[in-house]
């Protein structure tokens, strides 16, 4: 995973220093500790340094390469020469291909088979292969995108097993699998079937640019015919020959898998014995490399045996050549253990030593969603069949002014919605000032940036450039009240104890599984992300900014105000909060919401190690619904939360007389 964000980015300096310490460099603590330093010194980045002093055309200006014993010396510069070239690979490779060349190219296959507990290690760089290769057939060829997958897939926690380590067992099996995925394995007998056809095709692009500057086009002609122009025949034929040597690459190492016995089989025109050509058949250069007198030998016999001295010892090669002709001397007439087919109309007794027939296992029911944020959870408790509507079906309704202009009159008779009484989501023309959504986003783009060891709020100029960036009327008034939001959260006791922790990170990213039943191996991910995540001794303090909510509410009252919003809107939320946390092993979680408007007025909740299990079940039964696929229409509809559904016009149980009425309850202020 270093190795492959470093090969993304070689400023991510992490990486980069976790792969100069892996065996596929084999730097040692002090050389990468004297590398950091220089280049701390300097000014520049680690990369920046090892390129310059190993790199053909670096000028050596951070003396690095003198200061560094001579074997180090010879380790990086090995491993920056080969890195810069992969870099500049990368973009026309598999995402499997780039583990499998790292792996050996470096030679980190054969040390990590001679560490302890080797085949297990290489089983798992196999399995981190075919994790790429499903990635790269689902998402396409993106190695940022893989190594956040790989990401994704720590974070969830999903202890998964070790990959099994193929070919060890001494179970009597035959194993099928790609030359890519027996690397590093032997067996007693291998065979590779299927030589007779060519393995690769010729890339048929129109544009090919080498190396060295060459370009190569392919004209196309009004009659619909296609010319070569300028180097393509020539590049097209250097392009033929490195495939068709990196194809003798990997069958050699196919055929080295077998300890004993290896059996090639692939269908070839015995009248011709066609000469090798570039990625043509396989078969046509693997006899003559194994066996070159095989056509002498065999146009007189079907079988011949062909002996070879190889390193002091004997190797016999068995030529065999299966025709028309000779199909009955060469396969047995009857396979042992095959039964004699019975006449026609004769009853068919099975044997007693058949295995009896189990009846088919039906296909596990799949989860109507297989990913839950807490605004999913807080949706389908509004209005199950809404969720479904949006989330399982995908339907999309009408925009909210869409919506007004279509919606029906009741069914006696009576317009519910009148158009000049719009709903609060719709605006019929453009009113001054910054909306409080709007407000809430450029408040939290500010926060991101917010120091929390030298608290200070944003200066006018940058609330002006956010305002700018929004198309948002830039007025001294909103500036001020965005500055006030934030200096208000900057003096608050929520943000000094966030600024004794640990460590602050903001934005953070989390997931989770969810396990409807224990013994059902279905699974709902559960994600989100926190707005700042703060550790401290003896757990975690997850912090949440809300703005907008208390505004016009009596400072006396903010406090029990804001509790109650907490409680009514963002219970899900906090529960989920918590869960992560406790999750990723914290022993105790503090979630706090900042209401801007009372920053002095926070809402917290504790929760501790042991408060876990109560709280999964209170999530799993928050989304039981969901896992048992109920979607039921709410009990309370409203105007709110009908308008925009894809379903009130057409779909839904209820008509546009509650569908469009008002909001039944009185409504926390917001």
């Amino acid at each position: 995973r270093s190795y492959l964000a470093a090969l993304a980015n070689p400023r991510d300096e992490l990486a980069l220093v976790m792969v100069l310490a892996s065996p596929l460099v084999g730097a040692s603590l002090g050389t990468i500790a004297s590398v950091r330093l220089r280049a701390k010194a300097l000014g520049r980045t680690l990369w920046w340094a090892l390129e310059q002093a190993f790199l053909p055309g670096g000028d050596g200006s951070s003396g690095l390469a003198a200061a560094l014993a001579d074997d180090q010396r010879a380790r990086l510069e090995g491993f920056i020469t080969r890195f810069a070239a992969e870099r500049a690979q990368a973009p026309r490779l598999s995402l499997e291909a780039l583990v499998d060349r790292a792996v050996t190219d470096s030679g980190y296959d054969l040390q990590v088979l001679a560490m302890p507990a080797g085949d297990r290690r290489l089983a798992n760089v196999r399995k981190l292969m075919r994790l790429a290769r499903r990635f790269e057939a689902e998402s396409g060829r993106d190695v940022r995108g893989f190594i956040d997958h790989l990401d994704e897939r720590r974070l969830l926690g999903a202890r998964e097993g070790q990959a099994p380590v193929e070919g060890e067992t001494r179970e009597p099996a035959v194993r099928l699998m790609t030359i890519h995925a027996a690397k590093g394995l032997e067996f007693p007998l291998v065979c590779v079937a299927d030589l007779g056809r060519s393995q690769v095709r010729e890339s048929g692009g129109g544009l090919e640019i080498s190396d060295d500057g060459r370009t190569g086009l392919r004209l196309a002609s009004l009659s619909g015919e296609t010319r070569p122009s300028l180097d393509m025949e020539e590049l097209a034929k250097e392009q033929r020959e490195r495939a068709d040597e990196e194809e003798r690459r990997i069958f050699h190492v196919a055929m080295t898998r077998a300890r004993e016995h290896l059996v090639l089989s692939g269908a070839l025109d015995p009248e011709k014995w066609p000469e090798h050509r570039p990625l043509g058949p396989p078969v046509d250069w693997i006899w003559r490399a194994l066996a070159p007198g095989a056509k002498e030998l065999l146009a007189e016999a079907s079988l011949a045996v062909e002996t070879h001295e190889v390193d002091g010892g004997e190797l016999r090669v068995r030529c065999v050549l299966c025709t028309p002709d000779t199909v009955d001397e060469l396969l047995p007439e009857r396979v042992p253990g095959a039964t004699t087919p019975a006449a026609a109309g004769e009853p068919v007794e099975p044997p007693e030593s058949m295995p009896r027939r189990f009846d088919r296992v039906p296909a596990p029911r799949s989860l109507p969603v297989a990913q839950l944020s807490y605004s999913a959870l807080e949706s389908y408790d509004r209005c199950g069949y809404r969720f479904y509507l949006e989330r399982v079906a995908r339907l999309r309704g009408p925009s909210p002014r869409e919506a007004v202009r279509l919606a029906p009159p009741a069914r006696n008779g009576q317009l519910v919605l009148q158009l000049e009484v719009p709903p609060p989501e719709v605006e019929t023309e453009q009113v001054p000032g910054v909306s409080a959504l709007l407000r809430g986003t450029i408040v939290h783009q500010l926060l991101e940036r917010f120091d929390f060891e030298a608290p200070r709020p944003p200066s006018a100029e940058e609330v002006e450039e956010l305002l700018t960036a929004h198309d948002a009327p830039v007025t001294a008034d909103e500036i001020d009240r965005v500055r006030g939001l934030i200096d208000g959260f900057a003096g608050s006791r929520l943000r000094e104890r966030a600024a004794a922790g640990r460590s602050v990170r903001r934005e953070l990213p989390f997931a989770f599984e969810l396990q409807p039943d224990p013994g059902d191996p279905r699974s709902i991910l559960v994600n989100g992300v926190v707005d700042v995540h703060v550790e401290e001794d003896g757990g975690v303090l997850v912090v949440d900014y809300k703005t907008g909510l208390l505004e016009g509410v009596d400072p006396a009252d903010a406090a029990q105000v804001a509790a109650a919003i907490v409680e009514e809107r963002y219970a899900t939320q906090r529960l989920v909060y918590a869960l992560a946390a406790l999750r990723s092993g914290a022993p105790r979680v503090d979630v706090a919401y900042s209401l801007l408007e009372a920053p002095d007025a926070p809402v917290e909740t504790r929760f501790e190690a042991a408060d876990a299990a109560a709280l999964e079940a209170q999530l799993l039964e928050l989304a039981g619904g969901v896992v048992e696929g109920r979607f039921e229409p709410t009990d309370e509809p409203h105007r709110e939360l009908c308008l925009t559904c894809p379903g009130r016009a057409a779909l839904c149980s209820w008509g546009p007389d509650r569908t469009l009425q008002e909001h039944p309850r009185a409504a926390i202020p917001s």
